[in-house]
This record gives structure tokens, sequence and C-alpha cells, in this order.
């Protein structure tokens, strides 16, 4: 995780070593196919919070890269500023 200025989280990473899990995500998440490195990836809104989904507030982007699966997300980043952020893994 990193965090802002003001120390409060800002930015988190998961990574996992294997394929892309099968993603759960709940009501509103608004989720889409987008390409990451010429990868196609998932984008999406929300959270789990306390075993509910909680749609707003976090942007997520799950991509596989030479199967390893990368979950990055952010409270506080853009769309164009997440998705910058996931292509500059290599």
């Amino acid at each position: 995780s990193w965090t802002n200025a003001a120390g409060e989280p800002g930015i988190s990473l998961n990574v996992l070593n294997v394929d892309m899990p099968r993603l759960v995500i709940g009501a509103g998440a608004n989720s889409r196919e987008i390409e990451i490195n010429g990868q196609t990836g998932t984008i999406y809104n929300g959270s789990y919070d306390y075993r509910a989904w909680v749609a707003e507030g976090t942007l997520n982007v799950v991509w596989v890269m030479d199967g390893i699966t990368y979950h990055l997300w952010s409270d506080t980043l853009s769309e164009d500023e997440l998705v910058r952020m996931a292509e500059s893994f290599q």
C-alpha cells in the first residue's frame, strides 16, 4: 500500500501467483474490460466492506501478465491515473 502526504492509504496492490481468479463484484460496479499492456483486464468500482458491497469509493483494475494476477486499487486516483500506473508494470 502507498499513502498520501497525510499518511492515508491511497493506492494498494495485490499480486497473486495464479492466472485470473474469478472476480466476485456487487451491483453498481460498472465493470468493463480494458487493455493493460496488450493484456485484457477488468476495471470496476467498489469493494466489500464488512461483507456488504459498497459500489462507490474504490476504483479497481485487475489483469494477468505472465501468469501472475495483479489487482491495483485506489480511493484517490482517477481512472486514467490508475490505468497509467497499471501500464507501468513490466
